[in-house]
């Protein structure tokens, strides 16, 4: 809980403009009472995302009130690592998350195989339905780009781009 007060407290001072994405787990959320969201995510210049981490188990319906909460604050819900662990098709279904950013897993299985590709344009299919989009983790390659894009990803980040830069060594 600590963490997340401390990242909700940097987002307004971070250097430069866009979203500002804080991964938590469900166990934070749920150490929350619902009606003290609102005082710890107050209005900010930035939108706020939220990715839902899947590394320790929790029941969707049971951060449902919290995720509802959230979103009524403005505030993006993402399912983070979709295709590994504990992300299941009930979060996607309950939780009605604004993006799901996809495992590196997935990005690299799709170098190896048609049926890996199948898979992933199924997933990028339900998620469109739930009016989601899709992030891969891990693009590492012109050939991860092109498949992802093949694959009708919406989003992607990786090493590909750049190797992820200190703030202290900004321009």
């Amino acid at each position: 809980l600590r963490c997340l007060k401390l990242c909700l407290e940097m987002v307004d001072k971070l250097p430069g403009e866009g979203d500002c994405h804080i991964k938590v787990f469900p166990s934070t959320l749920l150490d929350l009472p619902v009606d003290g969201l609102e005082e710890l995510f107050k209005p900010s210049k930035r939108k706020i995302c939220l990715a839902i981490g899947d590394q320790e188990f929790a029941e969707p319906l049971c951060l449902k009130a919290h995720i509802d909460k959230l979103k009524e604050l403005g505030v993006a819900i993402g399912i983070d690592r979709v295709g590994s662990g504990f992300s299941s098709l009930e979060s996607l279904f309950l939780l009605e998350p604004q993006f799901i950013k996809l495992d590196k897993g997935i990005v690299k299985k799709c170098e190896s195989g048609e049926i890996h590709q199948q898979f992933l344009k199924k997933l990028v299919k339900v998620t469109e339905q739930i009016g989601a989009k899709t992030i891969a983790d891990g693009i590492e390659s012109p050939e991860h780009l092109r498949l992802m894009e093949e694959c009708g990803v919406d989003y992607g980040q990786g090493v590909f781009w750049g190797m992820p830069t200190p703030f202290s060594d900004k321009p």
